[in-house]
């Protein structure tokens, strides 16, 4: 249609044109006709991809959630449906949170942050795995006993002495325990320990946490003379910290691999 009526203005023009060649107040009379249609057809193109481009999609957009309150989310949970959007995280129970994520997920429900970035956030087993090729050597997802058996051939063969074990799904160093050779680790674990993630204890280092939103950057340290647990709700105190260009690109090659908009770093 848009082309037929702009190849009937073209056709319309010339016809003008040619009726109007000896008659100079006619010429101007059927041009500025030819320029008002000209006008009006654009205005109409423009209204025209307003409303399918940009009308239309908001029509399908549907619900927006902004999740502040675990009783505002449950109240919407089951209206939520495709093309609706949650922007904030899924506030629910621990164990419920996972299988709610995967339900937003089938329903095409779209979520900020990712479901996928929400679950490595609350747990330390799915960041074990995801970001294996930034932990340190020698780190294991523990889901079973016989993982377990295979780090202790692991790290007896690499003689790793001092060990740390984190529990899932525990934060503020709760979940963190120190055990003097791995073997020990074995002896007192038991079946409902697990899955939980297990890594050599280093002795000197610098327990840092890098804030990444956007463009903007800020980075710290923290430190506990009386506890190895360096976290500020164990005692820990913390300190300003000038962070350098590699470790910003590592931080932002975790973001990038966990599709993380923004994060706060260990």
């Amino acid at each position: 249609f848009f082309f037929f009526f702009f190849f009937w203005l073209i056709i319309q023009f010339f016809f003008f044109l040619f009726l109007s060649r000896n008659n100079i107040y006619f010429f101007f009379f059927f041009f500025f006709v030819f320029v008002f249609f000209f006008f009006f057809f654009v205005f109409f193109c423009y209204l025209f991809c307003i409303y399918f481009l940009v009308l239309k999609d908001i029509k399908k957009a549907g619900i927006l959630l902004i999740s502040r309150k675990n009783s505002e989310f449950k109240q919407h949970y089951h209206k939520l449906c495709s093309n609706d959007v949650i922007i904030g995280r899924i506030i629910s129970s621990k164990y419920l949170k996972r299988y709610m994520l995967i339900d937003l997920l089938e329903r095409g429900v779209r979520c900020f942050p990712s479901p996928f970035a929400q679950v490595l956030n609350s747990s330390k087993v799915a960041q074990a795995l995801v970001f294996q090729n930034w932990m340190l050597p020698h780190t294991c997802v523990i889901e079973r006993r016989a993982d377990l058996i295979k780090s202790i051939n692991q790290y007896n063969k690499n003689n790793i002495g001092t060990v740390v074990t984190k529990d899932d799904r525990l934060h503020c160093g709760f979940g963190i325990k120190k055990w003097e050779t791995i073997e020990n680790l074995y002896s007192f674990m038991s079946e409902t320990s697990y899955p939980f993630v297990v890594q050599p204890l280093l002795e000197n280092y610098i327990d840092g946490r890098i804030i990444i939103v956007g463009d903007y950057v800020e980075a710290y340290t923290r430190h506990n003379p009386d506890n190895f647990r360096m976290n500020i709700a164990a005692g820990g105190k913390s300190s300003p910290y000038n962070l350098d260009k590699e470790k910003e690109e590592f931080c932002r090659a975790i973001m990038k691999r966990g599709k993380i908009p923004f994060a706060h770093i260990d």
